[in-house]
């Protein structure tokens, strides 16, 4: 389904997943021609090899989300 999951982290923790909603809308993101996910996808190697090399990023994927 479209949406979110609950996750049960503990008996007293839950956390909400939202990744199928997010992969869906990313296979969507260039329906009208634009190039936005290719733009993802350098910043998102920059921020690996060159920003964050270790192993503790500060920018997450979410972030650049």
């Amino acid at each position: 389904s479209f949406g979110f999951n609950l996750m049960a982290t503990s008996n007293y923790h839950w956390l909400l997943s939202f990744s199928r909603a997010e992969q869906v809308l990313l296979s969507n993101i260039d329906e009208d021609g634009g190039c936005r996910r290719k733009c993802y996808r350098v910043v998102r190697q920059l921020k690996e090899d060159v920003w964050c090399p270790g192993s503790k990023p500060v920018i997450t994927a979410y972030h650049l989300q």
